[in-house]
C-alpha cells in the first residue's frame, strides 16, 4: 500500500503543469510575469521567426521567450528562473543574453523611430492642444545605479555628481502619445547637454519640430540650427522669482512636461530591470556588438511600445 501511494503521489509531480503553462494558460499571470496577453505574446514570437535556435537549449523556443520576457519585467535572480523554468544557471543567462539580442536585432529600427509629424499633430492628446499644439517630442534622462566597479578609472567614469553613485544615464525620449522614439546611454558622470549632443539624437531632428525638455538640457542654440526649437522651463538668473508672465510660462510647460516623467515612471515600473542595480559585465562590450546594457534598455523600449500607451487622448 505504501509502495502504491509513493507510485501516485510521483504521478502527481509528473501531471502537475510547469511554470510556462501556468503563465501562458491564466490571462492574469500573463500579464503580470510576461506584461503581455497570450495573444500579444503569441503575435511576437510570431514576429520574431524564422529563429535559428543552434544553442540546443533543453527549453523550447516560446519558454525561452517568456524568461526573456519575465527577466525584464521582473529582474528575477538566474537561479529562481533555473528554478521556475527546470533548466541550470548557464542557461538561463545564455537564453536571456540571445534572445534580447534577437528582439533588438529584429524589431528595434520597426519599433522606436520617430513618428510623421502630421499624423501627431492629429492626434496629439488633449493636454498638449492649447499651449503647446505644435510639440513633437518630449526628453528626459534617467539613470540607473551600477553595481561599484573594481577599476578606479570605471568608477571614477560612472559616477553622478547627482545620484551620489556610480549609474549608467540614459536619455529617453518620447513622442507626445507616449511611444518612446529615442533612447541612448551614456556614463552617470555626463551631462544632460553632453548626452544630447554625443547621442546623435540632434541629427534626427526635422525643421519645425518643438521639444519640450528640463533647464539641464543647455541644447537650444543646437536646435535652432537645425531648425527646430527646444522649450525649457526660464532660469532664475540671479532673480529672487520669475515675472508672471515666466512664472505661467513655466507653470505650463511642468504641466505637460510631466508625461516624460510618466512615461519613464511607466517604463521602469514594468520592466524593473532599469531599476538596477546593472551588474557591471552587462556594461562591458563582449563581442564587438557594444554594451549588453544597451540591448536591454532598447528592448524594453520595444516592449514598451507595444504595450498600451500611459497618455490619456482626452
Amino acid at each position: 500500500m505504501k509502495a502504491l501511494k509513493n507510485m501516485a503521489s510521483q504521478n502527481d509531480v509528473k501531471t502537475t503543469p510547469d511554470f510556462f503553462c501556468k503563465v501562458y494558460n491564466n490571462k492574469q499571470w500573463m500579464l503580470f510575469y510576461t506584461r503581455f496577453t497570450k495573444h500579444s505574446f503569441d503575435a511576437l514570437y510570431e514576429v520574431l521567426l524564422p529563429i535559428n535556435n543552434r544553442s540546443n537549449e533543453k527549453i523550447d523556443m516560446r519558454k525561452q521567450l517568456m524568461l526573456t520576457l519575465v527577466k525584464l519585467a521582473h529582474n528575477f535572480p538566474e537561479k529562481d528562473l533555473a528554478f521556475k523554468f527546470g533548466v541550470s544557471q548557464a542557461t538561463v543567462s545564455k537564453v536571456f543574453r540571445t534572445w534580447t539580442s534577437i528582439i533588438n536585432d529584429r524589431l528595434f529600427n520597426r519599433v522606436v523611430r520617430r513618428r510623421d509629424p502630421q499624423a501627431l499633430l492629429k492626434s496629439r492628446p488633449m493636454c498638449f492642444r492649447q499651449h503647446f499644439p505644435d510639440t513633437t517630442e518630449l526628453m528626459d534622462c534617467l539613470e540607473t545605479q551600477v553595481r561599484k566597479p573594481n577599476s578606479l578609472k570605471d568608477q571614477v567614469g560612472l559616477y553622478s555628481n547627482y545620484k551620489s553613485r556610480t549609474t549608467v544615464k540614459t536619455l529617453v525620449v518620447s513622442s507626445v502619445n507616449g511611444d518612446i522614439t529615442f533612447v541612448k546611454n551614456f556614463p552617470g558622470r555626463k551631462s544632460d547637454k553632453y548626452v544630447t549632443i554625443q547621442s546623435g539624437y540632434l541629427d534626427t531632428l526635422r525643421r519645425g519640430d518643438v521639444v519640450l525638455a528640463d533647464r539641464g538640457f543647455l541644447v537650444e542654440n543646437e536646435f535652432a540650427a537645425r531648425g527646430a526649437k527646444l522649450i525649457i522651463p526660464s532660469f532664475l538668473k540671479g532673480r529672487k522669482q520669475l515675472p508672471g508672465k515666466e512664472t505661467e510660462g513655466t507653470r505650463r510647460i511642468a504641466n505637460v512636461r510631466i508625461h516624460i516623467e510618466r512615461v519613464i515612471g511607466v517604463l521602469r515600473n514594468r520592466f524593473k530591470i532599469l531599476n538596477g542595480p546593472i551588474p557591471i559585465q552587462f556594461l562591458y562590450n563582449y563581442d564587438g556588438s557594444g554594451p549588453f546594457y544597451d540591448k536591454v534598455t532598447r528592448v524594453c523600449s520595444i516592449l514598451h511600445n507595444l504595450c498600451p500607451s500611459v497618455i490619456p487622448l482626452d
